[in-house]
């Protein structure tokens, strides 16, 4: 226990004294107390932080690029709007003092950031243009790009509908998919990453914790505590399937306006992680059940859970935007022949023979003409009930097609029964 002591007291007053550290040989030896050496390391990232030179004025030209002003800052620099003088147009600059020595760089800083970027290309992707020191500072300049954070829109009292939840995710899943086909891990995904544009593109941005795909190695736990995956708190590595989880914890958070687990430290987390209290989507008017369960798929407290990919997310978001589930002829010939049973219900001949006793129920493939207070169709007005449609086949997504039908017979129930009230307030049958 003394040899622990004396240890973690050399350990920091190099921090203090700013000397390097071998941390690998601490992390290795006997006397490693992991969670005390992550506090640590964090302390050593912050007093090295402070050290530093500052950074530019604003005003100043930073290599080719002339500084506008400032427009945000975060754990891992700062962005600036700046002016490319030889493009002539306007970049987002993102400046941070140049490590003191090769031990306090690892795959957070600048050079690296740019490095992973450069390889994706997608329109969801904010675009790299490049990356240089110059002095005592490190700079990546790329796309500015317009609009607001996910985060920040929360933050001004943005409501964001069902179908703006499904949009915002069918196009980070394109952007995490075009990340992973690059070889690459965000590990940050979080509405404060994610742009929306006035035009409704979707961009995902800053990868300060990204790392290689195939990189399997584990450290202190890296990105924003409320949007990790569970198996991240267990010190395990980042895998796409951990990447899937941040992103559902920001469609959970879109939708409801908080986070699917809460906790104020990392240990609170942690044990709420542990013992599965996870905030339940609520049920309300107007929010697709298929939406629903898409989240908390990608919420899953176990990898295996969620889904194996952001393009099968993607494809399950997809999938049941408006009338889309009629892309296929199944869809098609099932829409069109409950539509043709209810048009044949309006029909005089059929409508004439329907005599529904009290508490009476008719039923055709879920839908059901009730009677009102013990009269007859002709004299009332009847209630049309939509009953869920239940998924009796063994075909994988098919509960979404079910769901597809009950929503799509619901309006159409709907106006079969204005109609017969404004036939019959005429004097029809």
């Amino acid at each position: 226990m003394a040899g622990a002591e004396t240890h973690i007291a050399d350990l920091a007053g190099a921090i203090l004294d700013g000397a390097p550290i071998d941390w690998p040989s601490f992390e290795s030896g006997d006397h490693a107390d992991r969670p005390l050496l992550d506090q640590l390391k964090l302390l050593a990232r912050v007093a090295d932080l402070h050290r530093r030179p500052p950074l530019p004025a604003l005003a100043e030209h930073w290599g080719h690029l002339r500084v506008l002003d400032r427009i945000g800052a975060g754990a891992h620099g700062v962005v600036y709007r700046a002016w490319d003088t030889r493009l002539d147009r306007e970049v987002a600059l993102k400046l941070l003092p140049a490590p003191v020595d090769d031990t306090a760089s690892g795959a957070t800083s600048i050079i690296e950031e740019g490095r992973l970027l450069a390889r994706v290309r997608h329109p969801n992707v904010v675009t790299i243009y490049g990356a240089e020191q110059i002095a005592d500072h490190i700079g990546l300049w790329m796309e500015l790009v317009g609009g607001s954070s996910l985060e920040e829109l929360l933050d001004a009292g943005r409501a964001f509908t069902p179908a703006e939840v499904r949009h915002v995710g069918v196009e980070l899943c394109r952007a995490m998919a075009a990340v992973h086909d690059a070889g690459l891990l965000h590990r940050d995904i979080k509405a404060h990453n994610v742009m929306l544009t006035d035009a409704g593109r979707v961009v995902l941005m800053d990868f300060g914790t990204g790392r290689e795909l195939d990189d399997q190695s584990t450290g202190p736990v890296a990105g924003t505590p409320l949007y990790l995956a569970p198996e991240i708190f267990s010190v395990a590595a980042a895998t796409v399937r951990s990447d899937i989880y941040s992103a559902g914890v920001v469609l959970h958070r879109l939708l409801t306006g908080a986070h699917p687990v809460a906790g104020r430290t990392l240990h609170d987390l942690r044990l709420a992680h542990e013992r599965g209290e996870r905030m339940a989507l609520p049920a309300r008017p107007g929010v697709p059940r298929r939406l629903c369960r898409i989240i908390e798929r990608a919420l899953d407290r176990e990898p295996d859970g969620r889904y194996e990919s952001a393009q099968a997310m993607a494809r399950d978001l997809a999938s049941f935007g408006p009338r889309t589930w009629r892309g296929t002829w199944r869809y098609a010939a099932a829409g069109a022949a409950l539509s043709l049973l209810l048009a044949a219900w309006l029909a005089p001949g059929l409508r004439d023979r329907l005599r529904v006793g009290t508490n009476g129920l008719r039923s055709l493939s879920g839908v059901a003409a009730v009677g009102a207070s013990g009269t007859t169709a002709r004299a009332a007005i009847p209630v049309i009930a939509v009953l869920p449609l239940e998924n009796l086949s063994a075909e994988t997504g098919s509960d979404y097609f079910a769901d597809g039908l009950t929503d799509e017979i619901i309006p159409l129930g709907s106006r079969a029964r204005r109609g017969l009230a404004e036939e019959m307030k005429s004097g029809g049958s």
